[in-house]
């Protein structure tokens, strides 16, 4: 099918005031503070990733770089997999900060990454924090 993208997960969830947040594969939270854009999660990159290549390992996997990506079981590019990041935290956090409108943000993003070439589902979800909690 020629399929050349995987799928990654985050999710966030805000209880009693405070920010819980969690990641599997390459997608990232980011949290916009005054303009700044702040990663709150790490990516699950073999490239970056010393202890995700050793957990693999220790648990009986391989690991091994082939034309100059490191793969898992000869695969997967991401150590946790279901995925592929399109966008840059910064890039995202200035289309947020130019639109008024969360709806319209969200919408700015999914064309930006269509236009980069993804072909795949694409899901975007901007939410206004300080509705919620003092940041």
């Amino acid at each position: 099918m020629g399929v050349s993208s995987g799928a990654c997960a985050a999710s966030v969830l805000v209880k009693n005031g405070k920010l819980h947040v969690a990641n599997v594969g390459d997608c990232r939270v980011v949290l916009s503070r005054k303009g700044v854009a702040h990663v709150l999660t790490n990516d699950h990159r073999l490239t970056t990733r010393e202890d995700e290549r050793l957990r693999i390992e220790n648990s009986g996997g391989f690991v091994h770089c082939r034309n100059g990506v490191w793969r898992v079981q000869g695969s997967l590019a991401v150590s946790r997999a279901i995925g592929d990041q399109h966008l840059k935290e910064w890039e995202a956090v200035d289309i947020v900060l130019r639109e008024k409108s969360t709806l319209k943000a969200c919408k700015r993003l999914v064309d930006m990454s269509s236009s980069r070439g993804n072909m795949d589902d694409i899901t975007v979800m901007v939410v206004k924090l300080h509705n919620f909690m003092h940041i």
